[in-house]
């Protein structure tokens, strides 16, 4: 484990985040260590349905978090193997469906026999984001993500930054708005990017205090590799969350992404780095790890940066470099 640091709070989205949290596990940090604070504004394909049947937050990156983690904790001899292939399919899906749990059958009739059900399509459609949707809305957020957490022998690990059920639109260059998440995350316009997000829909409880909490007791806060427009700048400026993060005495460090995303495409790091330091995160405070092997507009200087071979599938980083630059900048 890494020198007097014991509390890690991971900000992200669902996927980007693969090779910090093993580096983190491989180090020995167990699941009460680390906490993923995500938000839930994600509404295209099976999660916007979702949405719109039960009136809820999107469950995607938070069904996406509990996947990996029970993966990585478990390996692949001691999966909860039913439950992982729910995770893993896109399957045609009707109110006959059936598992192998009478707990989320339930949960799929109960959310058939809603009333505005009826006008959508399932085809190719993730099961588990209607067995969350329906459990969000009959017991709540909390109670739905510690109900699964346990259910995969995992502490309470994954937090929503706020149970506000808005959306994300997003404002261009040009003055375009972007009114969907999924055409945001597919927007690939270097002519015209993205450079400010907003928020519409009921914003009733401001941030989740237990987020807030974490925040302030972390020894390590990472901004992790991920989707910048959808994922991670929507999280810290949601009822100005960075403040807390500025507020924090943790050690900070934002890992840059590695390839383009399409929400971002033409943004080099140094762009990156002033939204955030415009939105009024202090970035000052922040270790900047810079992967060597990372696309050229990702990888230019910046104060405070700290430049490492991580690896580069794809966009993908090496979990065991993204643990060896860890061990050396804090060890």
């Amino acid at each position: 484990m890494l020198s007097n640091i014991k509390n890690i709070v991971v900000l992200s989205g669902g996927s980007g985040n693969d090779a910090i949290l093993k580096a983190l596990i491989e180090m020995g940090y167990s699941d009460r260590d680390i906490r993923v604070i995500v938000n839930a504004y994600d509404d295209g394909k099976s999660t916007g349905v979702c949405r719109e049947v039960t009136g809820t937050l999107g469950v995607s990156d938070i069904g996406k978090n509990h996947e990996k983690l029970h993966k990585m904790f478990y390996g692949e001899k001691n999966l909860y193997k039913p439950l992982m292939q729910l995770y893993e399919n896109r399957i045609d899906i009707d109110s006959k469906y059936t598992t192998t749990d009478a707990l989320f059958d339930k949960a799929i009739k109960d959310f058939f026999h809603r009333d505005n059900a009826k006008y959508f399509s399932y085809k190719n459609f993730n099961v588990m984001n209607i067995i969350y949707s329906q459990f969000y809305s009959s017991i709540g957020y909390e109670a739905t993500n510690a109900l699964f957490s346990g259910i995969l022998g995992l502490d309470d690990i994954v937090k929503l930054n706020s149970f506000d059920n808005v959306k994300i639109i997003a404002k261009t260059e040009k003055g375009n708005i972007i009114t969907d998440e999924g055409d945001i995350v597919e927007w690939k316009n270097p002519e015209d990017k993205i450079i400010d997000i907003d928020f519409v829909g009921k914003s009733v409880r401001g941030l989740n205090p237990e987020a807030l909490s974490l925040i302030k007791n972390a020894d390590l806060i990472i901004i992790s590799t991920g989707t910048f427009w959808s994922s991670l700048y929507p999280t810290l400026s949601y009822f100005d969350f960075y403040k807390y993060i500025n507020e924090s005495s943790s050690k900070k460090l934002w890992v840059v992404n590695s390839e383009q995303d399409k929400d971002a495409f033409g943004v080099s790091n140094i762009e990156f780095y002033n939204f955030m330091d415009k939105l009024g995160l202090n970035m000052k405070e922040f270790d900047i790890l810079i992967n060597t092997e990372a696309n050229e507009i990702l990888k230019q200087p910046i104060e405070n940066s700290k430049l490492f071979d991580l690896g580069n599938n794809n966009g993908r980083n090496e979990y065991s470099k993204v643990k060896t630059a860890l061990e050396q900048i804090y060890g």
